[in-house]
Formats: C-alpha cells, structure tokens, sequence
C-alpha cells in the first residue's frame, strides 16, 4: 500500500469500516464495563 492509502479514504469517506450508528453489542454491554465519567476508551474498529 502506498503511505497515504487510508488517508486519502478517509478523506474520501471510502474507509467501509466506518459506521454511522452505534454497535449493538457496545451498546449492550457498555455497563458492564463500568466506565467512570470522563475517562478514555479504546474501542478497535
């Protein structure tokens, strides 16, 4: 791939990974989680 391959689909809107909803299954189990207000998380596409 070149350097700039993601950017550039990015820039595109072309990634395919990208939602505009919320997952189900974080949506789900967000709870269980117990995030503390204000806090960080990492969530992989």
């Amino acid at each position: 791939m070149k350097k700039n391959y993601w950017r550039e689909r990015w820039e595109r809107e072309e990634t395919g990974f990208h939602k505009n909803e919320t997952n189900p299954y974080l949506l789900q189990y967000w709870r269980e989680l117990h995030p503390v207000k204000g806090s960080e998380v990492f969530v992989p596409l």
